[in-house]
């Protein structure tokens, strides 16, 4: 231990759960795992989990944020939940709920992700548009699967990225005609959805080329930035088409189609 404290001198505690939490969910020995991160860094994480409560100990030398550390954290922790989720046949969530960084100060993470909230919770507007996403939602599959994925891009930092482009994905065949997907058709799609919601070529394609890897099963490491420009673009994207197409129609019953689904 003192060799590894002089050659990773900085130490973050992290605290979670796994959900479903009643069922005492645990491993029988600690996990101890070193990790290399791109930059040349490295941290060894020390991870217990007992009666569904999560405990992980990093020492690093690594100089990066919190929430950064945090996904690292979390990346390891959903590997252990997954490995018991499958000998189990459960599926299990992970929720890294605090940490205690190396300068000693307390971080309590919220669920939600900083920065993509635009208007004040309960506002005039924000209750404007959460109005008119059910009722899009309601109308369209696409409009439902695009949501599941913007709700999943936040939950898993390693398929953020991944997550976000397919949401857009779903928002773009909102834009489809009779015309088969591909070639300048498929272009001319692009084109329609792009102009719909305001947003920029190079933009989708900064996103398309971090999501591409992990579509094909590469992993791809996240920053917290990158998470967070993916998703302000994917909420936007999102969000927009569904206030364009909300203006352009009339309220009526709420009915739900699956038949497509």
């Amino acid at each position: 231990m003192e060799q590894q404290e002089a050659t990773r001198p900085h130490v973050y505690s992290f605290s979670g759960r796994i959900h479903p939490e009643r069922y005492g969910w645990g491993i029988g020995e600690p996990y101890e795992v070193i990790i290399y991160h791109h930059d040349g860094a490295s941290s060894q994480l020390r991870t217990t989990m007992v009666a569904s409560q999560v405990n992980v100990t990093v020492h690093t030398n690594s100089a990066e944020p919190v929430l950064d550390m945090k996904n690292r954290v979390t990346r390891l922790v959903r590997n252990l939940a997954d490995a018991i989720g499958h000998v189990t046949g459960a599926s299990l969530d992970v929720e890294i709920i605090s940490c205690i960084a190396p300068d000693g100060s307390t971080h309590v993470f919220n669920t939600g992700f900083d920065g993509l909230i635009k208007h004040e919770v309960g506002s005039e507007e924000s209750q404007r548009i959460f109005n008119v996403l059910i009722a899009q939602a309601t109308r369209s599959q696409f409009v439902r699967m695009a949501l599941s994925d913007l709700r999943s891009a936040i939950r898993e930092p390693l398929d953020t990225c991944v997550n976000c482009y397919r949401a857009v994905e779903s928002i773009r065949q909102e834009y489809l005609e009779a015309n088969p997907d591909k070639g300048t058709a498929r272009k001319n799609y692009w084109n329609r959805l792009r102009d719909a919601v305001g947003v920029d070529e190079a933009e989708l394609r900064w996103l398309e080329d971090r999501a591409t890897p992990r579509r094909h099963g590469n992993p791809i490491d996240v920053t917290h930035a990158e998470r967070e420009r993916a998703l302000q673009l994917a909420w936007r994207v999102v969000e927009e088409h569904c206030l364009n197409y909300a203006e352009s129609t009339e309220s009526g019953e709420n009915v739900v189609s699956e038949a497509d689904e």
